[in-house]
């Protein structure tokens, strides 16, 4: 009995190693899945797992912070899809950015280096990954502060706490060069302003 006990746990040992990466509609498969999220990307090599686990670690360590400040609560786990292919990345989506959250099928897309290699690129994409989580909260909340642009980007800028980074505080903005509410409400301010219209 020992034996066929034996036998059984090696039989399944060797299945889970080599389960297929099955993919999805969107050409990912599942990487990682924790208490509150589920990771997507393009594949399933140690690099890119060393990148998910660096990402979900800090996820869940900002989930209920996001969640409690917003009021906000699902039964649902946050889907995040994953990209390393930073071309790929920008046709899918159709514009540059390193990050969105979609609300069409409500998934966080990320561009995210599959080998981030300095604690700055590390801190920057948990930033980032943060900041569309704010985006996704805001949208299923109240869907109308989404497409208010200054105040949708201005609030996941705050709530990610994306104003902590060093670059950030590194950064003399002028107060007195403030946009009008005019220029809020043009639809290229962001476009035309860069990064600054965050602030």
């Amino acid at each position: 009995m020992k034996k066929i006990g034996l036998l059984l746990c090696v039989v399944l040992m060797i299945s889970a190693c080599t389960t297929k990466f099955t993919k999805n509609e969107y050409g990912l498969g599942v990487v990682k899945e924790t208490e509150h999220a589920i990771f997507y990307a393009q594949a399933n090599d140690d690099e890119t797992k060393e990148t998910i686990q660096q990402l979900s670690t800090y996820f869940e360590q900002h989930y209920e912070r996001i969640t409690n400040m917003f009021n906000y609560s699902t039964k649902q786990k946050t889907i995040i899809h994953l990209y390393t292919d930073k071309q790929h990345f920008h046709r899918m989506i159709g514009r540059q950015t390193e990050g969105t959250y979609d609300a069409t099928d409500q998934i966080i897309k990320v561009y995210t280096p599959s080998n981030m290699n300095s604690e700055e690129q590390i801190e920057e994409y948990n930033f980032q990954l943060v900041h569309e989580f704010v985006h996704a909260v805001i949208q299923q909340n109240n869907p109308i502060v989404g497409q208010i642009k200054w105040l949708d980007e201005g609030t996941a800028y705050y709530a990610s706490l994306q104003l902590e980074l060093e670059k950030e505080k590194k950064k003399e903005v002028d107060i007195s060069k403030a946009p009008t509410l005019e220029q809020l409400a043009d639809p290229h301010y962001f476009s035309q302003y860069g990064s600054l219209a965050y602030y």
